[in-house]
């Protein structure tokens, strides 16, 4: 996907998310049981056109714990 995406825009410089220049952003992470994640995305409501603005969606905030906890291995609560 990558490779097409720089045959069809030449004139762009496009970086891989493993090149030096995304180092700053952080770090790839591979072997991440995403299937929690992905059946809480599964379960957002989205409109047949458009979009919709939601201050708090639930399923949205699961997704941010299952990404942190997947990643730190620790459980946390988001605050606001």
């Amino acid at each position: 996907m990558f490779n097409i995406l720089k045959e069809k825009n030449p004139d762009i410089k496009l970086y891989s998310v493993n090149d030096i220049e995304f180092k700053t952003f952080g770090r790839v992470i591979k072997n991440l049981d995403t299937s929690e994640i992905i059946a809480a995305a599964e379960k957002i409501k989205r409109p047949e056109t458009g979009s919709v603005y939601s201050p708090s969606e639930e399923n949205s905030e699961l997704i941010n714990r299952g990404v942190v906890s997947g990643i730190t291995g620790k459980n946390f609560e988001i605050k606001y």
